[in-house]
């Protein structure tokens, strides 16, 4: 019994000095590059997940969102849990998104006034809980301590993407890694791909519109 909590006091304060770490030091891109392999080595695996949720994600359409593919779309992907607009999306798409979804499950990252703003908050859809984060101006310090703040989820969508070759916000690798989340969405790279990180997070890159089945 004394062990364990050695143990669990040891390991409560090695995580405090590498936070102490990150927040001293001169993050550059060399030493952001090297960071993946030590969070992996303190936090270890992503957490199990067996629910199932379906999103449709709406982000950066950028004043282009062509009117009958979308209505084709979103009429294809009705069986969405949730619709979540997030990053660049400008009044004449708006108009043309309010035509087609279901507005008591749609929210968005942003101010505006048909749908319930989330931007940073955790919502619960089918129990299964999604933080929402918007876009957002950070240097990579502001990043961690912005971050650190929000509470955990189960599945972290974002207009940022993390760190990764140079690019992104280390903040949210910091989160992903400290909560162990099991999926992470974002939507700035304006492309879609799919990859796993090093912990067993499955990471979704979307753009424009894309319904995303999670199970």
């Amino acid at each position: 019994m004394f062990d364990f909590i050695k143990k669990k006091k040891e390991k409560r304060l090695q995580l405090t000095a590498y936070k102490n770490f990150l927040m001293y030091n001169n993050l550059t891109d060399e030493l952001l590059s090297e960071q993946d392999n030590k969070l992996f080595e303190l936090y270890g695996n992503c957490k199990e997940f067996s629910k199932k949720v379906n999103i449709l994600v709406i982000s950066d359409t950028n004043n282009s969102l062509d009117e009958l593919r979308f209505a084709d779309y979103v009429y294809r992907s009705s069986k969405y849990d949730a619709c979540l607009l997030i990053g660049n999306i400008s009044t004449n798409d708006l108009d043309i998104i309010k035509k087609y979804v279901d507005k008591k499950k749609t929210y968005a990252a942003f101010e505006q006034s048909e749908f319930k703003n989330v931007d940073g908050q955790v919502i619960k859809i089918n129990n299964v809980d999604i933080l929402i984060v918007g876009k957002k101006v950070l240097t990579q310090k502001e990043s961690i301590n912005v971050f650190d703040n929000y509470p955990s989820c189960d599945i972290l969508i974002t207009y940022s993407n993390m760190y990764n070759d140079n690019f992104g916000l280390f903040g949210i690798n910091y989160y992903i890694y400290k909560n162990s989340i099991p999926y992470f969405i974002h939507c700035g790279l304006l492309k879609q791909y799919k990859d796993t990180m090093q912990n067993g997070t499955r990471e979704i890159s979307t753009f424009e519109y894309e319904y995303i089945q999670i199970n």
